[in-house]
């Protein structure tokens, strides 16, 4: 008998599948202490972030989407290499509580931002009909955060430093799903809902609390996967 792969390792292995290499074209000294590299695709590049090139570790000082270039420190050693991988999302699922749980368990943003959550619980609808390709529709709630400063951020900072580079996550994680061959995306379509301070919201008053232990801010995406079967041979 062939069983249904969880919708969560689904998910899973599609995070991991999001790309990170950046492709460098130039880097100019600033003569400031930064350099600024021009890229083909900034990604999700956030300010605050580090990535490591060889033995060197650059922190993001600025990141201009529309130009498509980041600025960095140290300026010494000046990049010189064509791509560097950036900084991978780590993926979380589970109930708010249970989700603040583990991540209050690791103290460093590094190790758990941005990421991708799936809040649970989530309902999927399963199709038997032999003769049709569609598996399940699965119904979720994802959120695409990264960590905020919710005490020094102004509502442009909010957008500069997190919902921007987390709707560009978004983008590459729909992206990821719309060339995997496991869905039909042909009409696929999606609500993206920005949330400045992740947290409660309880009528118009604004966070009431926050959900997890971490400043968070990012994007929410409501989506139905439709997922097709996966025609494999059931094991002897």
């Amino acid at each position: 008998m062939i069983y249904k792969e969880s919708l969560i390792d689904i998910l899973e292995q599609l995070v991991a599948s999001i790309p990170t290499t950046v492709t460098v074209n130039n880097s100019v000294d600033n003569l400031d202490g930064t350099q600024t590299i021009s890229v083909c695709d900034a990604l999700y590049a956030q300010v605050g972030f580090q990535f490591t090139i060889g033995p060197d570790t650059y922190t993001i000082i600025a990141v201009d989407q529309e130009n498509e270039t980041i600025t960095v420190s140290p300026a010494v050693p000046l990049i010189v290499a064509t791509s560097f991988s950036l900084y991978a999302p780590y993926f979380f699922h589970g109930t708010p509580i249970e989700t603040s749980t583990e991540l209050d368990q690791n103290k460093e943003a590094s190790t758990k931002t941005p990421m991708v959550y799936l809040l649970e619980n989530f309902s999927e609808e399963f199709n038997e009909d032999e003769e049709l390709v569609v598996e399940r529709e699965s119904r979720v709630r994802l959120f695409f955060l990264t960590q905020a400063t919710f005490a020094e951020w102004t509502t442009d900072n909010f957008y500069d430093f997190a919902i921007v580079p987390m709707r560009r996550l978004m983008e590459n994680f729909f992206e990821q799903v719309r060339t995997n061959r496991r869905f039909d995306t042909l009409e696929q379509s999606f609500t993206a809902t920005n949330h400045i301070r992740f947290g409660v919201y309880i009528s118009n008053r604004g966070v009431e609390k926050s959900l997890f232990v971490d400043n968070l801010s990012g994007v929410e995406m409501e989506i139905t996967l439709t997922i097709l079967k996966d025609n494999l041979c059931p094991p002897c």
